[in-house]
């Protein structure tokens, strides 16, 4: 299993990047719950799962560039959220979850990603989840 594409390390550093072609205005990414915007083109994704067999909750933060007809998506600071699970007394307790930066296990020592862990790829878990965040949507015109 090789490592996605979309991803790569610069700085140390685990970033996600994708262009999409197209002319609809970037400024309907505000429209999806999960992005919480700080300026015109930053912000973060919002704590959230999109699948808890496959991917924990995370959090990252992202950048928006564009260009006429494209932009481009950035998402960087990806931090996983794993939640620890206690057994004690014949009773299983879930304590708070633990963030966890993704390079903590994911980056190598020579600095390139992980491909698999367990027969386990994050890149390519997360990869259509960051795909379908940063999609925009074209607006269907309704009339009833």
């Amino acid at each position: 299993m090789a490592q996605n594409k979309n991803f790569s390390v610069e700085n140390n550093l685990i970033t996600w990047k994708l262009v999409y072609n197209t002319s609809v205005s970037i400024s309907d990414l505000k429209n999806n719950p999960r992005l919480e915007f700080k300026t015109d083109s930053t912000g973060s994704i919002k704590k959230g799962s999109e699948n808890l067999n496959k991917l924990n909750e995370y959090t990252a933060d992202f950048k928006i560039e564009s260009k006429a007809g494209k932009y481009r998506a950035t998402v960087y600071n990806i931090r996983l959220y794993d939640p620890k699970a206690v057994v004690s007394s014949g009773e299983t307790k879930v304590i708070y979850p633990i963030d966890n930066p993704i390079e903590k296990e994911w980056l190598k020592r020579n600095g390139t990603v992980r491909e698999a862990l367990l027969w386990y790829n994050i890149t390519e878990i997360m990869n259509p989840f960051l795909t379908e965040i940063f999609t925009l949507k074209k607006r269907v015109k309704e009339d009833w």
